[in-house]
């Protein structure tokens, strides 16, 4: 097939190639660098709904609060029933993340290590980021 001068992608084929098609399927699921990140986002996720559990749970019994707000935002409140499902379904997310070597232990060659690094550091990411 001659090559066309004015097209140099002219031989190519047409159809594009998933280039991960052949990866072990633990590598095409949910782990990796990305999945890391959405794991790490969730845990941060639920540090900010434990903090608003933790603001709820300070004060007077739910038994003793006698007005509106108190009741809202104090022990029990909507708030804190609010926090308390943030945390769970934060919780069930970041449990949808396994990571492709799940302990330094199960290292076996370099490929094993810069997964291992690569992965945790994508989880921690965000919690060491200070605005």
């Amino acid at each position: 097939m001659a090559i066309d001068q004015n097209n140099p992608f002219a031989d190519l084929p047409d159809a594009q190639s998933d280039p991960f098609a052949d990866l072990p399927d633990a590598q095409q699921g949910e782990s990796g660098i990305m999945p890391a990140l959405g794991a790490g986002v969730d845990k941060l996720q639920e540090l900010g709904y434990r903090a608003v559990k933790g603001f709820t749970d300070v004060g007077v019994p739910k038994e003793e609060q006698t007005n509106a707000i108190g009741r809202t935002i104090g022990q029990g409140g909507s708030l804190s029933k609010w926090a308390d499902e943030g945390i769970q379904t934060n919780i069930r997310e970041q449990q949808a993340y396994t990571p492709s070597v799940a302990s330094y232990k199960d290292i076996d060659s370099f490929s094993d290590v810069g997964n291992y690094v690569g992965e945790m550091t994508a989880q921690s990411v965000l919690s060491l980021i200070h605005i």
